[in-house]
């Protein structure tokens, strides 16, 4: 049996860990907490959004806002953001930087009106589903 040494704990990051603050008690309650999520996001609620953004934000949010939709989002290795749309072979659509689809994202979350339990939902979904090359 090995120990796990300081360092090695350290290399968990926090994607990894649970978040202690989401707690739903049932699968009912995370339903709802996303389908809440779903209605505060709407791009509907937004007029000044673009439609690659709610096409981005339905992404995330594993909903159809637009049509076409977004199946996937990469990161590239030199900082862009690439989108494979649904029945797409292949990342074919060029989103931006990173950092811009960042700040974006993070603008859209600050106007809201989320709850904390929600804006860290929204974040763990943004992290899930912009995987990296």
């Amino acid at each position: 049996m090995t120990r796990k040494t300081e360092k090695d704990r350290k290399i968990q990051t926090s994607q990894d860990l649970p978040s202690p603050s989401i707690n739903p008690q049932t699968k009912g309650d995370m339903a709802r907490m996303n389908d809440t999520l779903a209605r505060k996001l709407h791009p509907g609620r937004f007029p000044g959004m673009s439609s690659k953004m709610a096409a981005i934000v339905g992404c995330i949010l594993d909903r159809q806002f637009t049509d076409p939709s977004i199946a996937a989002l990469v990161n590239t290795s030199d900082g862009y953001v690439l989108a494979q749309r649904e029945g797409d072979i292949g990342y074919n659509d060029f989103i931006g930087t990173r950092l811009d689809l960042e700040l974006n994202w993070e603008r859209l979350l600050g106007v809201a009106g989320l709850t904390q339990d929600e804006c860290q939902l929204a974040k763990r979904k943004y992290r899930r589903h912009i995987s990296t090359v």
